[in-house]
């Protein structure tokens, strides 16, 4: 049962030394998780400014986070996006943070990830396609994460259309090592409006990779974002 799972440590220690736990983020994996965990929070933050408050709990934006002691609180991620957040917290100074999902996850998940990163050692070029399945791995590119992420679909997978579909304003550093572990490398502008949680952003990335496949030939198109392991 998830409920005899153990808290991650660092959270643990957090809990113990007398930290603040705030969490982030007010969606369904904040109460998801909350049925399990019952975790006892000094407050909310959320990057939606639209929301005040949610089930009668009070929501305050992340700058009310970020005037606190860096080494007085610890940071729970409730969201999907918990890899974009992750950064944003990082660049705002030296906050501790984990993402829900480190409560839940298997042992087998650490031992993908050993996977992975040892395939992306390993993998310099992809082959061209030949097979009518598609891949499209979409989103914005995260340096710890995306490369390993192309790597192994290029690795597993050489014979499918490979299509990554990211952002102009991307680190071309990054790009130059992941062109040729793609098909085809698609860059588009962003949207002026992002929309609710991104989620134009998603749509519109999606939707010039699948025209992409479409072109292609390609008959099964699987999708997959770029934080996903």
């Amino acid at each position: 049962m998830l409920q005899h799972f153990k808290l991650h440590q660092e959270l643990s220690t957090a809990i113990s030394s007398g930290k603040k736990i705030i969490g982030w983020g007010t969606g369904d994996a904040y109460f998801q998780t909350q049925r399990f965990y019952s975790l006892e929070l000094h407050y909310l933050v959320d990057n939606d400014r639209t929301i005040h408050e949610k089930n009668d709990i009070i929501v305050y934006s992340p700058e009310k986070l970020f005037k606190e002691d860096p080494s007085s609180v610890f940071i729970v991620i409730f969201s999907s996006f918990w890899i974009s957040i992750k950064q944003q917290i990082q660049d705002a100074g030296l906050y501790e943070s984990i993402p829900y999902t480190h409560l839940f996850y298997p042992k087998t998940y650490f031992k993908k990830l050993k996977i992975i990163n040892e395939i992306s050692e390993k993998i310099k070029i992809k082959q061209k396609a030949n097979s009518t399945n598609a891949i499209v791995v979409q989103g914005p590119i995260y340096q710890d994460y995306t490369l390993k992420i192309i790597s192994y679909y290029a690795k597993h997978y050489p014979n499918d259309y490979l299509v990554l579909s990211t952002w102009k304003d991307s680190d071309p550093r990054i790009l130059q090592l992941m062109e040729p572990l793609v098909d085809n490398l698609i860059l588009s502008d962003l949207p002026e409006y992002r929309g609710i949680q991104n989620r134009n952003l998603q749509l519109l990335t999606t939707k010039v990779a699948l025209e992409a496949c479409k072109n292609y030939g390609a008959l099964l198109v699987m999708k997959t974002r770029t934080d996903m392991i």
